[in-house]
């Protein structure tokens, strides 16, 4: 389920970050990602907000913390790497970083969240301009 921690204000239609994510896991996967354990799901998920939020240039952003929930995730590498043809985390996050460019480069979304729930993907996420506010309201404190 696609959820909003705070009110929604876009009026166009945009594509659920779930759905994106699912698109995304199986174009890297060549359409069978989930037939990977768990936790080799939630490396690629992992990998994919990494990616994402990136690519926003979020000032102040803890990227250690991804990188850190990654590592509990490394038991799978092997089955993720021969799945996606990759040879590392890095080059996992390249194939996302050149799929996401292709198609969601304007897309200016904070994932906060992102797992893995059969038979779906879930994702809580707040427009850029709406995390920054929060996040600045949060250091204040």
């Amino acid at each position: 389920m696609e959820k909003r921690t705070l009110t929604q204000k876009r009026a166009e239609p945009m594509k659920h970050i779930s759905q994106i994510a699912h698109d995304a896991l199986m174009k890297i996967s060549s359409g069978s990602y989930t037939s990977l354990p768990q936790l080799g799901i939630t490396s690629l998920l992992n990998d994919l907000q990494y990616v994402w939020n990136k690519q926003l240039q979020i000032p102040n952003y803890n990227f250690e913390m991804l990188d850190i929930a990654r590592l509990f995730c490394n038991s799978e590498n092997q089955a993720v790497f021969k799945m996606t043809n990759c040879k590392s985390v890095g080059n996992v996050r390249d194939k996302f970083q050149e799929y996401l460019l292709e198609n969601y480069i304007d897309d200016d979304r904070v994932i906060i969240s992102i797992k893995y729930e059969k038979p779906k993907i879930n994702a809580e996420w707040l427009p850029l301009d709406e995390y920054l506010a929060s996040a600045n309201g949060n250091e204040s404190k």
